[in-house]
């Protein structure tokens, strides 16, 4: 049977309240003199609402322990049958009745990877999010601060007036966040980030560009950052990212999570925070969740199994899925917003995606990443769109690409091909002798023999090497 080995848990709720990540309060940084004196829920609840921004905050009443967790759960909480609360699986894995062992890690290579790592413990749960919890003993106690249909009713509102409200909503959030700490604002050659950096930009707040240049001929993301960034008048800093960063960035990242870390995105996030924290900055600002928010993604396509029952009737959403003409799809979104009740699952699954792609950077550079588009007051505003402002046609997102073009005087230049980090992942292989070393030979001979036996894709090669350079750093 395998061990983890066990990480610092200096950090006590009981005896120290715990403020993960930035909450605000009324647009001012939480400090712990404002958590409720109270062991009430009705208290804990009224002021769960005032908080924005991506946080987990955890304090002691009595014998209870309170945990709140912002509206998407970007900073996960994991709580142990017997009581024990902690911000990391890896916190409760010695109170586990059933430890790691070689079977459940070779299956999580396949079936689990990141998100499915918590099922290598039965006795440890994943606190919900937008949630107060109140944990004592045995009992726990969640309750949502968050009525996320009453949230997401349509509200009427014209194309300027959502525009106005999205730039004033952004410039609101950044404005508290900078206040706080000196940030920067990664570019990555799309649209979300670059509305970001003009929105600070016109907003006269301080927050300097980064961008990653991979001089990779064919990749274009540093041009694309560097067009928007002249057109915008602000100047954007090109930070070189080379194969050696994203090897040295893959085990980083890994080295920090909470269970195998694949997301090629990841290192390069890792090797931009590093120069970032370099530069003395101590925020990294960008555009995540705004595909979710504003449809970045088709949503013409199929439901996914079990997503119907967030819609009010099969049959229309049949229809729904059905129709391909823009007149056609209005119509049957009509009344019902059955695409805003398609953006609902999408909550959970965005702050998995935070705690998947970023949070172990922040583990491990000390940087603290945010964004605009994770604000409950930003997700308000994406939610209640009619759905006349959300219709992706004849392009996604466009209200943002409106947004940017006001801002631009033109259309915002936006980045093409694939990541040269996906075309990186064929040196992973490299890292083999580097495990033999460290791994148990059950492991070694299981990862050789899948390596040797030529792999089927990018993604499941990243799977399989995160998941022995994660058994290298924490399994005994």
């Amino acid at each position: 049977m395998l061990g983890v080995r066990e990480p610092d848990r200096s950090a006590d709720p009981a005896r120290c309240p715990v403020l993960q990540g930035l909450p605000l309060l009324d647009l001012r940084p939480l400090t712990p003199s404002d958590l409720p004196a109270s062991a009430s829920m009705t208290d804990w609840l009224a002021f769960a609402r005032r908080l924005r921004g991506q946080f987990a905050v955890l304090a002691g009443r009595g014998a209870a322990t309170f945990v709140v967790t912002d509206p998407v759960g970007s900073y996960p909480v994991y709580a142990h049958e017997d009581g024990a609360v902690g911000l990391s699986l890896r916190e409760l894995a010695p109170l586990s009745r059933r430890a790691l062992n070689p079977r459940s890690l070779v299956e999580l290579r396949t079936h689990g990877g990141f998100v499915g790592f918590q099922s290598a413990y039965l006795d440890v749960v994943r606190l919900p999010f937008a949630s107060v919890t109140r944990v004592e003993g045995s009992r726990r106690e969640s309750c949502s601060y968050v009525d996320w249909l009453e949230l997401a009713a349509p509200q009427a509102m014209t194309s300027g007036e959502a525009l106005e409200r999205l730039e004033a909503t952004a410039t609101e959030y950044l404005r508290a966040i900078l206040a706080h700490a000196p940030g920067v604002v990664l570019l990555s050659g799309g649209t979300d980030s670059a509305l970001v950096a003009g929105w600070i930009e016109r907003a006269g707040l301080a927050a300097p560009a980064l961008t990653a240049d991979f001089r990779v001929r064919r990749y274009s993301e540093a041009d694309a950052a560097e067009a928007n960034a002249r057109a915008l008048g602000i100047d954007v800093a090109r930070e070189t990212v080379t194969a050696r960063d994203f090897l040295r960035g893959f085990s980083g990242v890994n080295r920090v999570a909470d269970g195998p870390c694949s997301n090629p995105a990841s290192v390069v996030f890792h090797a931009l925070a590093e120069r970032a924290a370099a530069r003395g900055a101590r925020i990294a600002i960008t555009g995540d969740h705004a595909d979710s928010l504003f449809l970045g993604f088709d949503e013409r396509a199929p439901l996914p199994p079990g997503w119907e029952r967030f819609t009010t009737e099969e049959k229309l959403a049949a229809a729904f899925t059905r129709a391909v003409d823009r007149d056609e799809w209005r119509e049957h979104a009509e009344g019902v917003d059955l695409l805003t009740l398609r953006q609902l699952p999408g909550q959970r699954w965005a702050g998995i995606g935070w705690q998947f792609s970023f949070l172990p950077i922040e583990r491990s550079t000390g940087l603290l990443f945010v964004s605009p588009f994770y604000d409950i007051a930003m997700i308000r505003l994406g939610l209640s769109l009619p759905a006349a402002l959300k219709v992706p046609f004849p392009v996604t997102k466009p209200l943002l690409r409106t947004a940017g073009r006001r801002l631009l005087g033109r259309e915002l230049v936006k980045r093409a091909s694939p990541s040269p980090a996906r075309l990186w992942a064929g040196l992973l292989p490299a890292m083999l002798p580097r495990l033999h070393r460290s791994l148990r030979p059950a492991f070694v001979r299981e990862f050789g023999r899948w390596i040797a036996s030529g792999c089927r894709t990018t993604h499941e090669l990243l799977r399989t090497t995160a998941l022995g350079l994660w058994m290298a750093e924490h399994v005994q």
